[in-house]
């Protein structure tokens, strides 16, 4: 994850005042999510085998040693740039933010606090 959009989590968690424990549960959520829309936005250029894993197990599979993993990785590297993945990450995160601000909002944080979490996601572009 790029520096911005891991900042951009990070004054989003520290508005909400969560504490270490929740912002680490709250950032690899995230994480999940975007590296599920980067896996949903290029698998169809991956080889079928990759393809047909994706569908089945998705960003369901946790386990960084899981023997598809590094074989993906290594396929995704060459087939965009580090600055793409940058790009694809701010757009995912992008969209995922104001669902996510809703979300918050319906857990009774306050209006003040549901106005930073908008000012905040609204400098992020």
């Amino acid at each position: 994850m790029d520096t911005e959009s891991k900042q951009v989590l990070d004054d989003l968690f520290a508005i909400l005042g969560f504490s270490e424990k929740q912002k680490e549960g709250s950032l690899l959520m995230f994480k999940k999510k975007i590296a599920e829309g980067i896996l949903n936005r290029v698998k169809s250029e991956l080889p079928e085998e990759y393809r047909q894993f994706i569908e089945k197990e998705g960003a369901g599979v946790t386990d960084p040693n899981h023997p598809m993993i590094a074989p993906i990785h290594e396929a995704l590297k060459k087939l965009h740039t580090d600055e793409e993945f940058h790009a694809m990450t701010h757009e995912i995160l992008k969209n995922l933010l104001p669902e996510y601000v809703i979300e918050v909002s319906k857990l009774n944080v306050g209006a003040d606090v549901t106005e930073k979490l908008e000012k905040r996601i609204k400098e992020f572009s």
